[in-house]
């Protein structure tokens, strides 16, 4: 079920501290490659507007990568943005709400961990 899945993969952060599982096998148990087409990343917002605590467990996966990807910064206007293997930004977008840039990176960061691209 689609609303399953949001819920799994806007969790991936507390359920990659809990169990003994990599992101990219939480990712693969959310089904999302499944149902990627069918959600928007408008319907992610909606379930962090009732669940805020997770941006900042985002915020935290961002900032614990420690690798190329994307990225999250809420301190550089709710940005989201992608750093190649040469440590060079080659993509950002800023958001009005970081609401709005964490629903994107957790699309986007869920695509990149399966291989997905928006």
């Amino acid at each position: 079920m689609i609303q399953d899945c949001i819920i799994k993969i806007c969790n991936l952060p507390i359920d990659f501290k809990d169990k003994n599982k990599s992101p990219y096998d939480l990712a693969k148990e959310s089904k999302f490659e499944i149902y990627k087409d069918s959600i928007s990343v408008s319907e992610i917002r909606r379930y962090l507007n009732e669940n805020k605590t997770l941006l900042n467990k985002w915020q935290v996966w961002s900032w614990d990568k420690r690798t190329t990807g994307y990225y999250l910064s809420y301190e550089d206007n709710n940005a989201v943005g992608f750093i190649n293997e040469k440590h060079q930004t080659t993509y950002k977008q800023e958001f009005d709400t970081s609401i709005d840039a964490c629903s994107e990176f957790i699309y986007r960061e869920i695509s990149s961990i399966l291989g997905l691209e928006k």
